[in-house]
């Protein structure tokens, strides 16, 4: 989300189909916010599901080759926040979600498949509290935190071939910052 003040509620939906390569592609979006003086609330959800991209077989010496060009893809996400100022103080607080996963193939003509799994999901929260002491002074307090766990799995004929999972570093992190300068 771009716009973290607006009053109102936006709703999107769009649905696409590719005849001649059988493809279809769903998306589904719904933003809302309020302000008032001072401060304001948001929030955003998005959905997508698009199907595969299969090429036409490639000859590559003996062997024929079916690949997906672009993945099955299904995505989704939310985005919130909240800020208010209160006189020289200013405290926001900001969250996001999302969720992906996405599946293709590799196939050696006739039956040699190969599958492909990736799968996404993470979250984070951000807040600050900051201050405004006239013209020279300020201070900052920043908090954040981010964490996103990833899958992929590699099929050949049914038969899992490999498979990973990371976490990823979960970052938490906190700073301080002030400053006097002079005018």
């Amino acid at each position: 989300i771009t716009r973290r003040s607006f009053d109102g509620l936006e709703m999107r939906v769009r649905g696409t189909t590719a005849t001649e390569v059988d493809r279809d592609d769903y998306q589904a979006s719904l933003a809302a916010g309020h302000s008032w003086s001072g401060g304001n609330v948001f929030g955003m959800a998005a959905w997508q599901d698009r199907e595969a991209l299969v090429g036409d077989p490639r000859q590559v010496g003996a062997q024929s080759y079916l690949v997906t060009a672009t993945p099955n893809e299904r995505v989704s996400s939310f985005f919130g926040g909240a800020s208010q100022s209160l006189g020289d103080v200013k405290v926001s607080l900001e969250g996001q979600y999302f969720d992906t996963r996405r599946d293709s193939f590799y196939l050696t003509l006739p039956a040699n498949r190969r599958d492909y799994l990736t799968e996404g999901e993470g979250h984070s929260i951000f807040g600050t509290v900051e201050w405004q002491a006239g013209r020279a002074t300020f201070f900052d307090l920043m908090l954040d935190y981010h964490e996103n766990t990833a899958l992929s799995r590699t099929w050949r004929m049914g038969n899992l071939l490999s498979q990973r999972k990371h976490t990823g570093a979960s970052m938490r992190r906190w700073s301080v910052t002030s400053s006097r300068r002079s005018c």
